[in-house]
C-alpha cells in the first residue's frame, strides 16, 4: 500500500532564521551535504530524535533553499510556478557529467565515420546503469560483454540494456541532425 509522506510545517518569515550570503548551498543540506526531504529531515542524526530540532534544521535548511530558488518557465495546475534550488554541488556534478559525455551537441551530426564506432564507455554504461535502475537484472560486466560482442539479449533485463543502447546509437547517428518533433519521437520509442 502506497504510503503518504507527513507534510512538512509551515514555514513563517517570522519564525524562520536569516540566510548570510554565500552559505546557502551549506545551510540548504544537513551535515553529510544531503539535500532532505521534511520526511528525512524528521530523522536526520541533527534531529536527536527530537521533533523540535528536527523543525529547526528543516526551517534553516527551507529558508535556504528559497532565497537560491529559480523559477521554470512552466506551472502547476494550480498557476504556481516550477521551482528549483541550484546547489553549487549539483553544477560540479552537471560539470562532471558534461565531461564524461561525447559532447555532442544538438542538432550536430557526428561526423560519418564516427557513427559507426562504439559508443564511448561513459554513454554505453549510460544505457547499462540506467537500465538497472530501472529494474534490469545483470551485471554491469555481463551487458558490458553482450554489448562489446553484439550477442542477441537472453533475458528481459538484457534486452531493456539493448534496447536502450540502441536508442542512444539513433540519437547520436541518424537522430542527431533533425529537428526534435513528435514523429522523430515516436521513431525513437
Amino acid at each position: 500500500m502506497l504510503r503518504v509522506p507527513v507534510s512538512p510545517p509551515v514555514l513563517r518569515s517570522d519564525s524562520a532564521p536569516s540566510v548570510l550570503a554565500g552559505e546557502g548551498d551549506r545551510m540548504a543540506l544537513d551535515a553529510r551535504g544531503r539535500y532532505l526531504t521534511w520526511e528525512k529531515t524528521r530523522y536526520a542524526p541533527e534531529a536527536n530524535g527530537s521533533a523540535e530540532n528536527a523543525r529547526n534544521l528543516w526551517f534553516r535548511m527551507k529558508t535556504a533553499r528559497r532565497a537560491m530558488f529559480r523559477r521554470l518557465p512552466f506551472a502547476d495546475v494550480n498557476g504556481r510556478p516550477f521551482v528549483f534550488c541550484p546547489l553549487d554541488s549539483l553544477a560540479r556534478f552537471q560539470h562532471w557529467m558534461d565531461r564524461q559525455g561525447e559532447g555532442v551537441a544538438p542538432g550536430d551530426a557526428p561526423p560519418e565515420p564516427e557513427r559507426e564506432k562504439p559508443l564511448p564507455r561513459p554513454l554505453a554504461d549510460e544505457s547499462i546503469y540506467s537500465s538497472q535502475l530501472e529494474g534490469a537484472a545483470t551485471t554491469a560486466e555481463a551487458a558490458r560483454d553482450m554489448l562489446q560482442r553484439g550477442r542477441k539479449p537472453r533475458t528481459d533485463g538484457e534486452k531493456m540494456i539493448a534496447n536502450n543502447y540502441a536508442a542512444m546509437r539513433f540519437i547520436r547517428g541518424d537522430a542527431a541532425a533533425r529537428p526534435l518533433t513528435p514523429p522523430l519521437l515516436l521513431e525513437l520509442h
